[in-house]
C-alpha cells in the first residue's frame, strides 16, 4: 500500500493582520473581537466617542529656528523675550534676547549674544564670538571661540574657550579652560566657584581679580598658580615663568603635589 503525503489545510487565522492591512484594520477587529467573544456588545465599539485607533493624535507644529533655505543661511536668527522656545536653534549669528528660554541647544556659526535672565536647557556653542549677560543659566556645556561673560552665571557643565575667556563678575561652573588668557574681573563678593580643581589657560595668562575657589577650596595664586609648557612631547610646570616665550600656558590648582604630578602626567597622556 502505498501512502502519500497530502498538504495539510491551511488553518484560518483568526488574528487581523496589523501590519499589511492597517487599511481594513477596524473591520478586521471588529471581526476579531466578534469571533473571540460572541456575547460582546460591537455597539459599543461602533458608538465609542473616542477618537478612531486609525487617527493618529494631533501634535503641534514645532517652530523651526534654523536656516530652511539658501537666503537664511546668512542670517540672523534673533528671538525676543520673555518666550520659551521648545526646539534647537542654529543659525550663523543668533540672538537670544533677555528673559528667553531655550528647551534645547543653541549654535552660532559665527556669534551668539544671550541677553540678561536667559535659560539654556542644553548647550551654547559658538564657533565664533560667545557673548552671555548676567542672570544666565547654561545647564549643558558653554563653549566658543572667545567667550565673554558679562555677570552672574551659573553654567552646569564644562566652560571652555579656543581663544580668550573674559569674565566679568560672579560665574558657578563646572570646569573652566581656555585656549589663550581667562581673565575674571570683579569684586570681592563676586566670587568664581568652580567644581574642577584646576582651571588651565594653555597657551595664555590667568589674571586673577575676584576670589576663587576650586574643588571646594580657595585658591591662593601666590602659592597654587603654575606656569605650563610643552617639551619635547612633555608637560613642564614652573612657578615662575619659563624663559622661553612660546606654547607657554598657566594653571591654578588646589591639589596636593601628589595629585598635581598624577594630573601632568594624564595630561601628557592626552596631548
Amino acid at each position: 500500500m502505498e501512502i502519500t503525503s497530502r498538504p495539510r489545510a491551511k488553518q484560518k487565522n483568526n488574528r487581523p493582520d496589523f501590519e499589511n492591512n492597517l487599511a481594513d484594520f477596524q473591520v478586521e477587529f471588529f471581526q476579531f473581537v466578534a469571533e473571540s467573544d460572541s456575547n460582546f456588545d460591537l455597539n459599543l465599539l461602533r458608538n465609542n466617542t473616542s477618537p478612531s485607533l486609525l487617527t493618529a493624535p494631533s501634535a503641534p507644529t514645532p517652530e523651526v529656528m534654523y536656516p530652511v533655505n539658501k537666503q537664511e543661511l546668512s542670517g540672523t536668527v534673533r528671538v525676543k523675550g520673555p518666550r520659551t522656545v521648545k526646539s534647537d536653534i542654529f543659525g550663523e549669528q543668533v540672538v537670544l534676547e533677555d528673559k528667553v528660554r531655550v528647551k534645547g541647544n543653541v549654535y552660532g556659526v559665527k556669534r551668539v549674544e544671550v541677553g540678561a535672565n536667559c535659560t539654556i536647557e542644553g548647550d551654547l556653542i559658538s564657533d565664533g564670538a560667545l557673548v552671555v549677560q548676567s542672570g544666565c543659566k547654561v545647564e549643558g556645556s558653554l563653549i566658543g571661540a572667545d567667550i565673554e561673560l558679562e555677570g552672574s552665571l551659573i553654567v552646569e557643565g564644562p566652560i571652555y574657550s579656543r581663544g580668550i575667556l573674559l569674565c566679568k563678575g560672579k560665574l558657578t561652573g563646572q570646569s573652566l579652560t581656555a585656549g589663550g588668557n581667562i581673565v575674571l574681573v570683579g569684586g570681592a563678593e563676586e566670587a568664581v566657584t568652580i567644581e574642577a580643581s584646576t582651571i588651565i589657560a594653555w597657551q595664555g595668562e590667568i589674571q586673577l581679580g575676584p576670589s576663587l575657589n576650586l574643588g571646594g577650596r580657595l585658591v591662593d595664586p601666590a602659592q597654587q598658580k603654575f606656569y605650563l609648557m610643552r617639551s619635547q612631547e612633555q608637560l613642564r610646570l614652573s612657578r615662575i615663568p619659563f624663559e622661553q616665550l612660546t606654547e607657554q600656558g598657566s594653571l591654578l590648582t588646589t591639589l596636593t603635589d601628589a595629585e598635581l604630578e598624577k594630573l601632568v602626567a594624564e595630561l601628557a597622556v592626552l596631548e
